[in-house]
């Protein structure tokens, strides 16, 4: 192996240790890190401890699990400002969340994963949906997930959930392919996903997928979705909501040139 090819390595493992680190309050042992990674324990650590020094990651002295550190959500942070989000996406999603009352949560798509980056939250009474942003997107059990994934060609669909699978979130969860791709041709007809407790229990949600440009062709750039309790969201109010989410979706289309100098979102 060459020494480049040996540094592209480490990184690769260290950028895994941080996504397995990130949503652990708790944080890890060495040894959950190397089980879950199929990796040797001498090399968990060594790599730890190198994000330990860069401050990334920190060991808890009693525990001795190790935590991901803030320096990892500052990073987030700065990109988030660097996109200029409240200048081009914040107000559309103020606007739809104070038309609903609910939940309203962008998505941007990175590679063949979705992450919400910026919501906006309508509720302010009663039960309140809400979510951490940055947090990954199950694709086969979310309004959003599908939203994006309705984009894409059916091949492209089934590479992705080759890789990912299909785990069951609640008995509402569709785990089956030929089924998700069928609900995905009723997402692509409509213009937009609903579900019904896939997710979470209690929860329903309706989202739209944004195309770059505010086409209706090519894989979407990220998504604009409405979340909350399946007691207030019923099937009859998600598609009342449906058309709101759309136009809102089209709008931030218009508004994604900050994505067409930089970094291309769009699945390869």
């Amino acid at each position: 192996m060459s020494n480049n090819s040996g540094h592209g390595q480490a990184v690769g493992r260290a950028l895994r240790i941080l996504e397995l680190l990130a949503p652990e309050r708790d944080g890890l042992r060495v040894t959950d890190i190397a089980n879950a990674l199929q990796l040797n324990k001498a090399i968990v650590f060594r790599i730890l401890s190198e994000l330990v020094r860069n401050r990334y990651v920190a060991q808890d002295p009693n525990s001795q699990r190790y935590v991901a550190t803030f320096t990892l959500a500052a990073v987030g942070l700065q990109k988030l400002e660097s996109g200029n989000l409240n200048e081009w996406a914040q107000e559309p999603l103020d606007r739809l969340a104070a038309r609903t009352k609910e939940l309203v949560r962008l998505a941007v798509a990175e590679g063949s994963s979705l992450h919400w980056i910026a919501k906006a939250q309508g509720a302010n009474s009663g039960l309140m949906v809400d979510a951490a942003a940055g947090k990954g997107v199950q694709l086969h059990a979310t309004a959003t997930g599908k939203a994006w994934l309705s984009t894409l060609d059916n091949d492209h669909v089934r590479d992705i959930i080759s890789r990912v699978g299909l785990p069951a979130q609640t008995p509402n969860t569709i785990t089956d392919i030929e089924t998700l791709l069928a609900d995905l041709e009723t997402v692509r007809q409509h213009g937009f996903a609903t579900t019904t407790e896939e997710m979470d229990p209690g929860i329903t949600a309706v989202a739209a997928p944004i195309v770059r440009g505010g086409g209706h062709a090519g894989a979407a750039v990220g998504t604009v979705s409405v979340a909350g309790p399946a007691a207030r969201l019923g099937p009859e109010m998600l598609e009342h909501f449906a058309p709101d989410v759309i136009a809102t979706a089209s709008e931030l289309a218009t508004r994604w040139s900050i994505y067409e100098q930089g970094p291309n979102f769009v699945v390869q």
